[in-house]
């Protein structure tokens, strides 16, 4: 574990002579060998410095002082893991690790009836070996109020089957336009009623796609960058789904296209416009996320409605968005503690524990004000109308 954790922090930190490509590459054919004799790690090195001479075209001069980089490259990993290894019991509160007890315990004691309904999804574990604990859940926005989303090109996503939803884009996109936004782009999620949504959007420039296609949804970010330019910020309506259905009764297929509509289509929403933000090439070089800034707002399932809520259907409504909770969590740790970038990530839940209806007037605000912002902000995950 903390080799492989000390190889990720110098391909995304980087090494001298080396690209993180090569880092990549020499680390994954050289971290079995880490620890045996000194013979043995020499040779192994020679044979990565050969394949690297061989793969740049350099002279055959250069494998000896590749052999020296990588050598040094591993006493590096060493040394960090080491540290790493070392410091991870300081860097806890109590110094000491959960066993699997303790974590069993808590996890039961969590998902009590009583304690679930107390918290309702709002503690999020937090990384506490590798990054700072800061605070995930909020239910008020830090924003700069007088910023205005002018001059901006705003990319809204959807994957809802409700034709309300529609009228509610529409009427976001319209206030969006006369804010004098460069450029609005929708794309929604093919369904039953494409032919009504796309009625009801005509006037704006909309494509009906397949977002279960990778390919497909690669293709348009990379011709949205093509022909408008790089994205400033992204805003993607998950939709909703029926509670009042018994989730163990469903098809396989039924289950794959929940989980496709709220967990695989989201992160794919999310990481193809975090590379129009940056650069596809800071896949390869890492480096390049570093300051990187946009906005990136997914709204996400609302809570259950209405004046009596069984447990039940509360149980059903939380599948989704407590899966989207810690993935929000996880992303903002790489975007921020692990990449540098300034890009805020945040995720919106409508409707409360009262089961009153979601205010859409403060979502429409919320969101052109998040839109707007030109720095790092912390929202992660709002809980809009508690």
């Amino acid at each position: 574990m903390y080799p492989k954790a000390a190889a990720e922090f110098l391909r995304i930190g980087g090494f001298k002579e080396l690209t993180s490509e090569q880092i990549e590459s020499a680390t994954t054919s050289l971290l079995p060998f880490l620890g045996d004799q000194k013979e043995i790690v020499e040779t192994e090195c020679l044979n990565v410095a050969t394949k690297l001479v061989n793969e740049t075209e350099k002279d055959k001069e250069s494998i000896e002082k590749y052999k020296e980089t990588l050598m040094n490259l591993l006493d590096k990993v060493q040394e960090i893991a080491e540290k790493v290894q070392y410091n991870t019991k300081k860097m806890i509160v109590d110094e000491e690790f959960l066993s699997q007890e303790d974590v069993a315990e808590m996890t039961f004691t969590l998902a009590s009836d009583s304690i679930s309904k107390l918290i309702n999804g709002k503690i999020i574990p937090n990384d506490r070996v590798f990054y700072p604990v800061k605070p995930i859940i909020s239910r008020n926005l830090s924003l700069d109020y007088d910023l205005n989303p002018e001059g901006k090109l705003i990319l809204i996503t959807a994957t809802t089957n409700n034709i309300n939803d529609i009228f509610k884009i529409k009427k976001l996109a319209q206030k969006l336009h006369l804010l004098k936004t460069r450029q609005i782009i929708i794309l929604t999620h093919k369904n039953e009623i494409s032919q009504e949504i796309q009625e009801e959007l005509k006037e704006f420039h909309h494509h009906g796609i397949d977002f279960e296609s990778e390919e497909i949804v690669k293709r348009l970010f990379n011709t949205i960058e093509t022909r408008f330019g790089k994205i400033d910020s992204t805003v993607h309506f998950t939709g909703d789904y029926d509670y009042n259905k018994d989730i163990s009764k469903l098809t396989r297929n039924e289950w794959d296209k929940l989980v496709n509509q709220f967990v695989l289509i989201p992160h794919l929403v999310v990481r193809e416009s975090v590379l129009s933000i940056t650069t596809r090439d800071a896949l390869t070089i890492p480096a390049k996320f570093k300051d990187s800034f946009g906005n990136i707002i997914i709204v996400g399932p609302s809570s259950p409605k209405g004046r009596k809520i069984d447990g039940k259907t509360r149980a059903r409504s939380e599948i989704f968005r407590g899966a989207l909770r810690p993935y929000i969590t996880t992303a903002n740790q790489e975007l921020q503690d692990v990449l540098n970038s300034k890009i805020n990530l945040s995720l919106i839940f409508q409707g409360s524990l009262d089961g009153i209806e979601p205010n859409y007037e403060r979502l429409e605000s919320s969101l052109i004000h998040m839109c707007s912002q030109k720095e790092l902000k912390n929202n992660k995950i709002i809980y809009l109308d508690e």
